[in-house]
């Protein structure tokens, strides 16, 4: 790789978030700085702002697509802006406490830059630089990779370089589910059966169906979603036991392998759901995880307890209480 098209409002400014002491980039290292310092002089680095957060104005995409057409390939770097502690700053937030959106869509003409240098078919890689979730179906659809970084802190230019160039492989998960639109809202990932329609047949406008007539109530991406740059394998899922009691241990152990060629770490997930019970029950809750680090063909068991106490809960009287079931 030659050269590197570095785009977006987000992509030389720092985002400590709310309450924060500074909006200024004396006091941070911002995304382009992380990169231009990773790269030295081996990749040219082509920056465009190309719009603002705060705006409609689209006179700097041009700018934008030009840098990308000059490049090999181009990070986006989107999201939003929090308000710091001491208030200044050249820009309104748009995200932190008293910062409410109508909409939970990308603001401004960001949407716009993202199609903008999509269409130059040179490869996209989307940064979200953000203190919540965004509706963005179609970068879901369309950008090949996406990694959410959100407000990182002084050295958030340093740690994105070092992912984005593999000198550090992600293994985060997301913390909540990123809704397809506002209309889609809320989106839990512990929702209960009904909340998600009676019928259960998702519809397009080729196909349209009942719930939702022209579209899915699921997630763009789920909560405890997330991707790295190797692979897992998980084999040989099992639990000590078939019956627990009130006051047991329930222990769960799983073979988790690096299946890629890289070293890799990977958040082993326990989700459990009542099947059949007295009072109505999330269809899932994460009752359980832990992060494995694991080198290339490395295969370990991984150990999980879940106390019995905290799956059993009763909603009325607020108390855990034991049922008989299958889980």
């Amino acid at each position: 790789m030659r050269s590197i098209a570095v785009i977006g409002p987000n992509a030389d400014c720092v985002q400590f978030g709310d309450y924060t002491w500074s909006k200024s980039k004396k006091d941070g290292v911002t995304p382009l700085q992380g990169i231009r310092k990773l790269v030295g002089k081996q990749v040219k680095v082509n920056y465009a702002k190309g719009c603002s957060i705060a705006s409609l104005d689209t006179s700097g995409i041009d700018e934008a697509v030009e840098a990308a057409r000059q490049s090999d390939v181009a990070i986006v770097f989107v999201g939003s802006s929090s308000a710091a502690f001491v208030r200044h700053s050249a820009e309104p937030s748009t995200s932190g406490e008293g910062i409410d959106l109508n909409d939970i869509a990308l603001t401004g003409a960001q949407n716009d830059l993202i199609r903008a240098v999509q269409a130059t078919g040179k490869p996209v890689v989307v940064v979200l630089v953000a203190g919540k979730p965004f509706a963005m179906p179609y970068v879901k659809e369309e950008i090949p990779a996406v990694l959410a970084q959100w407000y990182a802190g002084e050295q958030a230019g340093t740690s994105i370089a070092d992912i984005l160039f593999g000198r550090v492989n992600p293994s985060g998960k997301t913390p909540f589910s990123f809704p397809q639109s506002t209309g889609h809202l809320p989106v839990y990932y512990n929702h209960l059966t009904t909340d998600k329609g009676y019928y259960k047949e998702p519809g397009s406008y080729d196909n349209p169906g009942r719930d939702y007539v022209f579209s899915s109530p699921a997630p763009l991406w789920v909560f405890g979603h997330g991707l790295s740059y190797t692979t897992f394998d998980f084999e040989k899922v099992s639990a000590d036991k078939q019956h627990y009691h009130p006051f047991d241990t329930i222990q769960v152990a799983v073979q988790l392998k690096n299946t890629g060629r890289m070293a890799g770490k990977e958040v082993v997930q326990v989700y459990v759901r009542d099947m059949v019970s007295s009072v109505m029950t999330p269809v899932k809750q994460l009752k359980a995880f832990t992060k494995v680090a694991l080198r290339p063909e490395e295969t370990r068991e991984v150990h999980l307890s879940i106390p019995v106490s905290v799956i059993v809960f009763d909603r009325q009287s607020r108390q855990a209480i034991s049922r008989t079931g299958h889980f």
